[in-house]
């Protein structure tokens, strides 16, 4: 089986999903369908969205520094969170794995990950090897879900005091005009960090990996079986229903 997306699928990798639960599931059993096609147009998409959100990033930094017209302290408050928060985003998106624009690479590496019709010269020890790589790269998609699963979660905490600091400076110092301009300068920081986090967490990374691996153990399997039943390898194949290595939590 060919996965015609493959040079879009570890491309998908440069954003991280929200993902709170999850389970991977044995050969035998049946994942949920997904629909291939729009698996295709959500990991273009996300590919996509990488230089959006770099982009963001860079006018977030510029609209906090159109709040030096506050109160020193006040600016000083305000400018800490938002930075805070800058750079804990900008520390996700360099932790994701998996990051190139180089489509010849990413295709190499994903041949490296999912081969595509090798399995028939494959031997049994070889399978077992290339299914610790699939249970490696989908611990690694959990790892760094959750990281940004708990750095977007921060982000609204960090709106939310931002906003109390600016709320109780304009009502010591008593400058409407002042509180009706700051409170323009961060609604606009605040729907630029809701953007933001919404890219993040649609990203479709891990639901793409689990396509791609199911797809693969499918045909591997198959392979694998008929090689079984031929005595590959010399084994003992009078015994039914060989077991593949499960996908582990």
């Amino acid at each position: 089986m060919k996965i015609s997306f493959k040079k879009y699928l570890l491309a998908s990798m440069l954003l991280v999903p929200v993902v709170t639960t999850f389970s991977f599931k044995p050969a035998a059993a049946a994942l949920t369908v997904i629909d291939l096609s729009n698996l295709q147009q959500n990991t273009l998409t996300a590919a996509r969205t990488a230089q959006q959100i770099q982009n963001q990033l860079a006018q977030i930094a510029n609209q906090v520094k159109t709040l030096t017209t506050l109160p020193g302290s006040t600016f000083g408050a305000v400018k800490g969170i938002y930075d805070s928060n800058m750079r804990e985003l900008n520390t996700l998106l360099t932790s994701v794995q998996g990051i190139s624009f180089d489509l010849n690479q990413i295709s190499s590496q994903y041949d490296q990950l999912y081969p595509q019709g090798q399995w028939n010269n494959m031997s049994s020890g070889q399978y077992s090897d290339i299914v610790r790589k699939w249970n490696t790269e989908l611990a690694n998609a959990a790892k760094i879900a959750m990281q940004g699963q708990s750095v977007i979660q921060r982000s609204q905490g960090y709106n939310d005091e931002a906003i109390a600091i600016l709320k109780r400076s304009a009502g010591a110092d008593g400058e409407v005009r002042q509180l009706q301009s700051t409170n323009q300068m961060l609604g606009i920081v605040s729907a630029q960090l809701g953007g933001l986090t919404e890219n993040l967490s649609t990203s479709t990374r891990i639901t793409a990996m689990m396509a791609a691996e199911e797809a693969q153990r499918k045909e591997a399997a198959t392979a694998y079986g008929q090689k079984l039943l031929r005595g590959m390898d010399n084994q003992d194949t009078s015994n039914h229903g060989v077991a593949l290595p499960d996908i582990q939590q």
